[in-house]
């Protein structure tokens, strides 16, 4: 069943009509392949990045819903059945995420701890499409002055229109009633949309036309920002972190991670692509680097290490570190690039980007447990003097 309601939040939306963009080179780096673990022959069509779990979701066209840590490890799925079109987040803390399915379009609560589906919304009756050009994207856009949390905007591929709705996902947990509040079209001429996905850290939304290559940005009601050529050719799903943006492409297979979108600017100056290793079978934690302002290009950076914590920041005159000096943090400094520590001790290049890891063997069960904190310390690529210290990361030890 559905309902219609005067909603305010419509009038707004409805009011805000889309600005024509030219499309732009894509801001972001080239894709890297994490998809490896992947079964064979799986079809990301839909993606979305969970903050409390630290992990990606993926669903496919056979009915699977996946998770995948975003340097590709850790895979597990639960088949859920139907043609899933598309995955999204709603509220963080619980244990529900939200399926699109596609013929009949309908959204699905799924619960990823029971591994079941809990209710369903069919919302054919204001979007539908033939069999394969219905419901293809879906994200939710958080409004804490919203009743029910936020917003769902559903995508039609047919149309290339978004849908959006509101869910009793708060008010109740059973009910599976809706409340149609509007549409919009993102960009006129473009209707093959693939991807929705919210930004959460930077309050855009972004959509995927793939069949003409294209990324749009825009803000919450719709409103086109930018527009840029994506790369690939047959995108479907869109995942966001911070400045991380994944994509998956249903032919070639792949789920593509690309950094420092949409600019360097944006982005974390110290991140990691994971953030635990296991001590049984040990593993490597890649570190990306990024030079903010004052660092110039081509600065040397040492990456360095504490196991007891990022407070109290190390004082290093008007340089602050926030690691705290122990035995940790003497064994990244005395043997940088040598053992476990690869490519710790280095320069950026001419666009202020890095990287370095640390490749851990199996460990003795006694560091279950430990926690270790990275961040770099910068240096003047010719007077040597320290220019200035990265944010931190925390890499957990796990059984």
């Amino acid at each position: 069943m559905r309902s219609r309601i005067f909603d305010w939040t419509a009038l707004a939306i409805a009011a805000s009509a889309p600005l024509a963009t030219a499309q732009a080179p894509f801001p972001g780096t080239p894709g890297v392949n994490i998809g490896q673990s992947l079964p064979a022959g799986f079809e990301g069509s839909g993606a979305v990045y969970h903050p409390r779990l630290d992990r990606l979701f993926l669903v496919s066209d056979s009915g699977y819903v996946a998770s995948l840590e975003k340097d590709g490890s850790f895979f597990s799925q639960t088949f859920v059945g139907g043609d899933l079109e598309s995955i999204t987040v709603a509220d963080p803390s619980s244990n529900f995420v939200y399926l699109a399915l596609e013929n009949p379009d309908s959204v699905l609560e799924f619960d990823l701890v029971a591994g079941v589906v809990t209710r369903a919304f069919d919302v054919s009756a204001i979007l539908t499409g033939s069999a394969n050009l219905g419901v293809e994207a879906m994200t939710f856009v958080p409004n804490a002055n919203d009743p029910e949390g936020g917003l769902f905007h559903l995508g039609q591929q047919s149309n290339g229109r978004v849908y959006v709705f509101r869910l009793p996902i708060v008010s109740s947990a059973s009910a599976t009633t809706y409340t149609f509040v509007t549409s919009y079209l993102p960009v006129a001429g473009l209707t093959d949309i693939s991807g929705l996905e919210y930004d959460r850290e930077h309050g855009r939304l972004y959509a995927i036309f793939d069949a003409n290559d294209r990324l749009v940005e825009m803000t919450p009601a719709g409103v086109v920002l930018n527009q840029w050529v994506l790369p690939g050719t047959d995108q479907e799903g869109i995942a966001i972190d911070g400045c991380e943006l994944f994509t998956t492409d249903d032919v070639l297979l792949q789920v593509l991670k690309h950094y420092d979108f949409p600019s360097l600017a944006d982005c974390h100056t110290f991140s990691q692509q994971t953030t635990r290793i296991s001590a049984t079978t040990g593993g490597t934690a890649q570190f990306v680097l990024r030079a903010q302002a004052p660092v110039p290009p081509f600065a040397g950076r040492l990456v360095l290490g504490s196991a007891s914590g990022s407070t109290p920041p190390l004082a290093l005159g008007a340089i602050s570190l926030p690691l705290v000096p122990d035995a940790y943090f003497q064994l990244t400094a005395s043997n940088a690039n040598v053992g476990p520590f690869v490519a710790t001790l280095g320069v950026f290049d001419a666009l202020g980007r890095s990287t370095a890891s640390l490749a851990l063997p199996p460990l003795p069960p006694a560091v279950v447990g430990l926690s270790l904190t990275h961040a770099y310390l910068a240096f003047h690529p010719t007077t040597h003097a320290l220019v200035a210290g990265s944010a931190a990361e925390t890499l957990s030890i796990v059984p």
